[in-house]
């Protein structure tokens, strides 16, 4: 029979338990059955069964007999054997529900239809069970494997630990490239030539998310970017989302910008500090120094004095407020001022600041705003409650 999660979570619960009191790591475990740290890590966590090919070596290292290891995890042919006796039970054939007519489709769609995708997503034809990977909680699996503990984030570790080729290409159209080989435990990253330092090292972070979160199947992708999420060009925008979270959250984990934050948010000198230590744009820092914050606050980007993206803290979203995406800078801004050359970089400092100039309706309180130019008429500018 198919198992559900809890066989797998008592069996990573018993392999941890017998290595901590073996006073053994996770690298220990990795080496002695011939896996990568990372699938030891899932393994522990629940996320997944111990390789076929690897049981033995799981129960020599840890004294624990093979049958107590065997999670029972349908097949394939299991698998359409149930499939099977649905289309028995209601008397007709996947394939033949499109005949139907549309009430009796509509009726059948959350209970058969729903039901057979749950099947596809839990178990694999090769009897691997799929579970969700969340992007933070896996970026800090991947830190703590490599034994990262403070910034700048050292990629190079991780691809070396992962057997990953990363390369500068002239050749790609896209910012950065992926191909990751099921079965392998090894993938090729390439970023675009002439990207600045901290544009490629976010390209990197995010491809190496596709690498931990999407290598299911053979595969190689391209990826149009921006730091930005909203803005990503694909055609998969939940993928790409969540290697962008993945991504910020490897470089930039939320508690060590806490530790170098100050307690208020002073201007665009936090967003540069963050950009300094992380070694990340300074787009980059603005985002994840917005979402990490417990200040009201937000992050806008404007371009030719028009908004086109932002980002909000939790504090300020709990008011039911958007950025006013698509509308002109109000040209009482200083954002306004830098784009028109009214004013330079060197000559900003917060100044007070209307919040119905960026948002969709007016918060009470007292609010600042520090803009600088980052590119040719691209502006970004921090607001904060003061």
């Amino acid at each position: 029979m198919p198992s559900d999660s809890k066989g797998l979570i008592d069996i990573g619960r018993r392999i941890k338990d017998a290595r901590t009191k073996a006073g053994k790591t996770q690298n220990w475990l990795a080496d002695k059955t011939g896996v990568q740290p990372v699938v030891v890590s899932y393994i522990e966590n629940g996320r997944r069964p111990i390789p076929k090919k690897q049981i033995n070596k799981f129960s020599e290292a840890l004294k624990i007999p093979v049958e107590e290891l065997k999670a029972e995890v349908a097949t394939a042919k299991e698998l359409q054997g149930e499939i099977n006796a649905l289309e028995k039970e209601i008397g007709i054939s996947f394939r033949n529900l499109q005949t139907l007519p549309d009430e009796a489709k509509r009726k059948l769609k959350t209970e058969v239809l729903s039901y057979y995708k749950e099947l596809k997503r839990r178990y694999e034809s090769n009897g691997s069970v799929h579970t969700h990977k969340d992007p933070v909680s896996l970026s800090k699996e991947v830190l703590d494997d490599c034994g990262i503990k403070r910034p700048p984030v050292n990629l190079n570790i991780i691809a070396k630990k992962h057997n990953i080729e990363i390369q500068q290409s002239a050749a790609i159209n896209s910012d950065g490239w992926i191909m990751y080989p099921k079965g392998e435990n090894w993938a090729g990253i390439k970023y675009k030539a002439g990207m600045g330092e901290g544009r490629i090292r976010f390209t990197i972070a995010h491809e190496l998310g596709h690498f931990f979160l999407h290598n299911l199947k053979d595969a190689e992708q391209s990826c149009f970017m921006s730091e930005n999420a909203m803005n990503v060009n694909s055609e998969n925008k939940e993928r790409e989302k969540q290697a962008h979270l993945f991504a910020s959250n490897l470089l930039m984990p939320s508690e060590w910008i806490l530790k170098v934050l100050p307690k208020k948010i002073q201007g665009i000198q936090n967003v540069r500090r963050l950009s300094h230590d992380f070694e990340v744009s300074l787009t980059a820092a603005a985002i994840r120094l917005v979402q990490v914050s417990s200040q009201m606050c937000a992050v806008i980007y404007s371009k030719k004095n028009t908004i086109e993206w932002g980002h909000l803290s939790n504090s300020l979203k709990s008011h039911y407020v958007k950025i006013k995406h698509g509308h002109s800078v109000s040209s009482r801004t200083q954002a306004y001022k830098l784009c028109n050359g009214d004013t330079s970089n060197e000559d900003t400092k917060p100044l007070k600041t209307n919040p119905e100039f960026w948002l969709t309706k007016n918060i009470q309180g007292s609010f600042q705003e520090h803009s600088v130019c980052i590119y040719d008429e691209s502006i970004l500018s921090l607001i904060w409650a003061k």
